[in-house]
C-alpha cells in the first residue's frame, strides 16, 4: 500500500472518530439537560416555608411516608414527679388515726391545726354559754364581748392552719376519716396538664425504692394554688399500704391516665418541635405538603393525641418529617 493511500485512509478514520465524538457530546448534553435529579434539585417553598412542593419523580418524595389519620380510643398520659408525704396508721380505742409526715413543717402544721381546732370548738361553746347567761341576766355585756373576741381569734387561727394544710394538698377533714393503713403522695402536675387530671381517677406509681413494681392508687384531691415558681399544682394520691412498703420521704413517678373516646392519634415520629411548638406536615395534593401547628397530649411512649391542628382523615407524613422540617424552617 502506497504512502498516499495510507494517508487518505488515516484521514478518513480520524474524521469518523471526530464525528462520533461530536455526536456523543451532543447526546450527552441532551441527556444532561433532561436529568431529573438536576432539574429537581430542590423543592419549591411558598408562604414562608409553610408549603413545600415536590415535582413528580423528585428523590425527596421517596423518603416520605404518609398515613391517613382515623379516630380511636386513647388514654392521655401525664407523668409527674411525686413523693410520699404521709402514712396513715390505725389507732386504738377509737382515736383518730396516727399520721406520720415526711417533714417537720407538715407535722407542726398538723399539730397546730388540731390544737387550733380544739381551741375554736371550746371558744364557740363558751360563747354560746355566755350568750345564754346574758339572755337570763346571768352575765354582763362585757363578758359577751370578750367571749366573742376570743371565739373570733381562735376561729381565725383555725382557718389559717386549715389553709396551710390545704396548700400542702391535705384536706384536714379527710385526715381524720381516711381508712388506715394508707400512704399519701403529692404529685407536682404541670399547670398545662391539669386538664388531664380528674379527682377520683386511677393513678399508677413507680417508686425509686421498688423500680420493678407498680403501685396503684387514686387521685384524692387537687390543690387550689399553682406554685408561682414551678407552675405546678399539687395532686394528692392515696395508695393502700397494708404491708408498710411506702414510707414518708420516698420518691415516685405518678402516671395519670384520662380516657378519651374518638380521639385523633398521631405517631410520635410525625411531630417535630421548633421553639417549644409542635408541628406536623399534611399532604394536601400529590407532592404538596403543608406545615400545621398542633396542640398534642401524650398517649403512651409512641403515640400522641391531637387536641387541635389536624382533623381525622388528613394525610400526615409519619416518616421523613425531619426532612420537611429542614426545608420548611431552613435548617
Amino acid at each position: 500500500m502506497s504512502g498516499l493511500v495510507r494517508w487518505r485512509l488515516g484521514s478518513r478514520v480520524a474524521l469518523l472518530a471526530l464525528v462520533v465524538t461530536i455526536v456523543a457530546c451532543e447526546g450527552g448534553e441532551k441527556q444532561s439537560a433532561g436529568d431529573p435529579d438536576r432539574a429537581l434539585a430542590r423543592p419549591k417553598l411558598s408562604d414562608g416555608g409553610r408549603v413545600i412542593t415536590f415535582v413528580e419523580g423528585s428523590p425527596g418524595l421517596q423518603q416520605l411516608q404518609v398515613q391517613a389519620l382515623g379516630r380511636e380510643r386513647a388514654v392521655v398520659r401525664v407523668a409527674a414527679p411525686a413523693r410520699v408525704v404521709a402514712t396513715i396508721l390505725p389507732a386504738e380505742g377509737g382515736q383518730p388515726p396516727v399520721v406520720l409526715f415526711e417533714s417537720p413543717d407538715l407535722t407542726g402544721t398538723w399539730s397546730a391545726y388540731r390544737q387550733t381546732r380544739a381551741n375554736a370548738n371550746r371558744a364557740a361553746l363558751v360563747l354560746a354559754r355566755v350568750r345564754r347567761n346574758f339572755a337570763d341576766q346571768g352575765a354582763v355585756q362585757r363578758e359577751v364581748i370578750e367571749a366573742e373576741s376570743d371565739s373570733a381569734q381562735t376561729r381565725a387561727a383555725f382557718i389559717e392552719q386549715t389553709s396551710r394544710l390545704r396548700t400542702f394538698g391535705f384536706d384536714p377533714d379527710e385526715l381524720d376519716k381516711v381508712a388506715a393503713p394508707t400512704a399519701w403522695l403529692l404529685a407536682d402536675v404541670p399547670e398545662a396538664s391539669l386538664r388531664e387530671v380528674d379527682r377520683g381517677e386511677a393513678v399508677e406509681l413507680v417508686l425509686a425504692s421498688f423500680p420493678d413494681r407498680r403501685f396503684r392508687g387514686k387521685a384524692d384531691a387537687v390543690g387550689a394554688v399553682v406554685d408561682p415558681t414551678t407552675r405546678t399544682m399539687k395532686v394528692r394520691v392515696a395508695v393502700p399500704n397494708a404491708q408498710g412498703d411506702l414510707r414518708p420521704g420516698m420518691y415516685a413517678r405518678a402516671e395519670f391516665g384520662n380516657p378519651i373516646g374518638n380521639a385523633v392519634i398521631l405517631p410520635v415520629s410525625a411531630v417535630v418541635v421548633v421553639e417549644d411548638k409542635s408541628f406536623a406536615f399534611v399532604r394536601t395534593a400529590p407532592g404538596v405538603f403543608e406545615r400545621r401547628e398542633l396542640i398534642v397530649r401524650p398517649a403512651g411512649p409512641t403515640q400522641l393525641v391531637v387536641v387541635r391542628g389536624i382533623s381525622a382523615g388528613a394525610s400526615v407524613v409519619t416518616s421523613g418529617a425531619m426532612l420537611l422540617k429542614g426545608l420548611s424552617f431552613g435548617y
